[in-house]
């Protein structure tokens, strides 16, 4: 199976195993959206990691073999199928990171980008968007939430010359969030997502629509979603009895009410 799906407690990991660059495809766009399929179906995952079972690649991007031997009719039915996974993942109600250890280069990188959380451990491995050197644009994406991520003029910069950096210059730029050294990754990846488990589903989930709904959108239209996430998280059983187990406890609240 060239994506594995696991789970442990809360954690959902899809691990990308299509050897040697887990390169994407037909094969593994079937394989991506059933470990989906299977993350969605199961209420207790609240975080979703994607990592590479591949030493040196986190994800090698699109398959350059399938663009050259087929038409740009074609090659546009699979952009929009990569489109779709990769929405598909941003849209999750889990919050998903993307653990990179190895070169995270065109669509691999866009995959990263489509998670809410990029954690990238130290080595001299290569991050970026490098399709321009080949006549194309990045587009599992990356035009669009690369410059969201990082502004126009960087995003620009670093697309139109497809320059790649190491994960250091990659975090200082702002494409990786959070970056260890490589002995320490699965220690951060546990001080991340430990807490999750004790927060409630539908809270994750509306904090995520909130902000992936507010991107690009005027202040007013993003309070306006806010208020409706809100509202419906007041007619949750769970929220109203955490909070009110928080008040019978003498939380700070409950001590202003009195």
């Amino acid at each position: 199976m060239v994506v594995r799906y696991s789970r442990a407690d809360h954690v959902a990991f899809l691990t990308l195993d299509n050897a040697p660059t887990n390169v994407i495809d037909h094969a593994w766009l079937d394989a991506f959206e059933a470990a989906l399929d299977s993350a969605e179906r199961d209420d207790r995952v609240k975080v979703l990691v994607v990592r590479s079972a591949q030493q040196r690649f986190f994800c090698g991007g699109a398959d350059v073999n399938i663009l050259h031997r087929s038409s740009a009719d074609e090659n546009l039915r699979f952009v929009r199928r990569v489109q779709e996974t990769f929405d598909r993942l941003e849209s999750a109600a889990m919050l998903c990171v993307a653990v990179i250890e190895g070169h995270a280069t065109g669509g691999g990188y866009e995959l990263a980008l489509a998670c809410d959380i990029r954690m990238a451990a130290a080595g001299t491995y290569r991050i970026g968007l490098p399709e321009a050197v080949l006549g194309l644009l990045p587009a599992g994406g990356g035009t669009q939430r690369l410059q969201r991520l990082v502004g126009t003029g960087r995003a620009l910069s670093l697309m139109c010359t497809g320059k790649l950096v190491g994960p250091a210059e990659a975090t200082r730029l702002g494409l990786v969030d959070l970056l260890a050294e490589s002995s320490d990754i699965a220690t951060e990846l546990d001080t991340l997502t430990r807490p999750l488990a004790t927060i409630p589903a539908e809270a994750l989930a509306a904090i995520k629509r909130c902000v992936i709904g507010g991107q690009g959108q005027a202040l007013a239209a993003g309070l306006e979603i806010e208020a409706r996430e809100i509202y419906a998280l007041f007619h949750s059983d769970e929220t109203r009895s955490r909070i009110s187990a928080f008040v019978s406890q003498g939380g700070a609240a409950g001590k202003a009410g009195k």
